[in-house]
C-alpha cells in the first residue's frame, strides 16, 4: 500500500497601517490520501496533527477498503482466510484481535453464518449492499475516532442542512474578520 502524505504550510500576511511588514501568521495544513481503508494508517493520519503541529487535517481520496474478509461461524469459533492464511478465532478476545488486524490492513471483517456465506457465494449481487454498509460503518467509526459526530442522513431535510452550512460559512467569515482585526493592531 502506498500512502502519499504531504505536509503543506500556507502563510498569510498583511501589512500594518504604518506600512511596515508584520510577522507572518501561519496555518499549517496536513494532507494525506490513499489510505485504502487502513485503520492503522488513519490513526497515523490523526496523530500527524500533533506531530506536525497542524491546525487543519485533510483526508483526500481513496479512503475506503477494497476487500471483505468473511469470518464464518463454526463449532470452534469464527474462521476465515486472511492474507492467504486460514485463521481461527476461538473466543471473543481472539475474534476482536483478528478483526482489528483485518481493519488495520484496510479490509472489512464480516461475521457470517455458513448458510449466509453459501447464499453470498451463489448470488454475488447480495454482497454489494453488505460492502456499502461496512464502508459506512468504517467511516462512522473514523469520524468518531477524530472526535466528530457522524452525520445522520435522513434526519433533517435538505433546507436545514443548507441553512446550517450557510451559518457555518458566516461564522468562518466572522472569525477571519476578527483575526484580521487583531493582526492589524
Amino acid at each position: 500500500m502506498t500512502v502519499r502524505v504531504h505536509a503543506i504550510q500556507h502563510a498569510l500576511h498583511d501589512r500594518i497601517q504604518n506600512g511596515r511588514n508584520r510577522e507572518l501568521a501561519f496555518t499549517r495544513i496536513f494532507f494525506a490520501t490513499d489510505v485504502y481503508g487502513s485503520e492503522k494508517t488513519y490513526v497515523k493520519f490523526l496523530n500527524a496533527a500533533s506531530f506536525y503541529k497542524s491546525q487543519i487535517l485533510i483526508l483526500g481520496g481513496d479512503i475506503t477498503g477494497k476487500v471483505i474478509v468473511p469470518l464464518v461461524k463454526d463449532p470452534n469459533g469464527y474462521s476465515g482466510k486472511f492474507r492467504g492464511i486460514d485463521r481461527l478465532a476461538r473466543n471473543d478476545s481472539e475474534l476482536e484481535t483478528l478483526e482489528r488486524e483485518i481493519r488495520e490492513a484496510g479490509y472489512y471483517p464480516y461475521r457470517t453464518e455458513p448458510g449466509e456465506m453459501a447464499e453470498l457465494q451463489a448470488d454475488e449481487s447480495r454482497v454489494q449492499p453488505i460492502f456499502k454498509r461496512l464502508m459506512l460503518d468504517m467511516l462512522k467509526r473514523w469520524i468518531q475516532m477524530a472526535g466528530g459526530t457522524p452525520p445522520q442522513y435522513g434526519s433533517e431535510d435538505l433546507h436545514d442542512r443548507r441553512k446550517r452550512r450557510h451559518l457555518g460559512h458566516q461564522r468562518c467569515h466572522r472569525n477571519v474578520q476578527r483575526a484580521r482585526g487583531r493582526n492589524r493592531r
